[in-house]
């Protein structure tokens, strides 16, 4: 059965035998000069490694806070190119609104139906929509719109109805 004999045992020479068969005088590895030289040459590299990766994270850093800068710069241009203008449409606190709604109904004994601001300086001019009242015969209760002007603080100093697409242009 020489198929199962190789199979099971090899007959071939190990490395270490066949490299014993060509010289019988084993050779003990004695340290050489040139040893201490490639440790301390390997010991440089790892210094100048480190050195590199110190020198690099700086780079990242810097180039991290660039680009750190640049987001803010951009994020304050947007922010001021979207503030409102005057005469833009605005939403003011609800205090102001509640204001001129209040001062609607107490002063001028009308109900408001909706409110727009608009961005003026100084002041907010309002559009506001009153519900018209047919059953009097007065004529100004049957003007469904007036314009106001109304301060920071929420106080309403003029409310004149609109007649007019001329009197219906904001901060005028």
């Amino acid at each position: 059965m020489k198929f199962a004999k190789g199979l099971l045992s090899d007959d071939s020479p190990r490395p270490e035998e066949a490299r014993s068969a060509k010289d019988p005088s084993p050779q003990p590895q004695t340290p050489s000069p040139e040893r201490p030289k490639l440790i301390e040459v390997e010991k440089s590299r790892l210094f100048q490694t480190v050195e590199e990766t110190k020198g690099s994270s700086r780079k990242y850093v810097a180039a991290l806070g660039g680009v750190a800068i640049l987001v803010a710069v951009i994020g304050a241009g947007v922010w001021y190119l979207n503030r409102p203008g005057i005469g833009d449409s605005i939403r003011v606190n609800a205090e102001t609104e509640l204001a001129l709604r209040d001062h609607f109904v107490t002063k001028e004994k009308r109900e408001v139906t909706n409110v727009s601001f608009y961005q003026c300086d100084g002041f907010y001019w309002a559009r506001v929509g009153v519900v018209t009242r047919t059953d009097i015969p007065n004529p100004i209760y049957q003007i469904a719109s007036y314009r106001a002007r109304v301060t920071e603080n929420g106080e309403t100093t003029m409310a004149v109805p609109i007649v007019s697409p001329a009197d219906d242009i904001p901060c005028s």
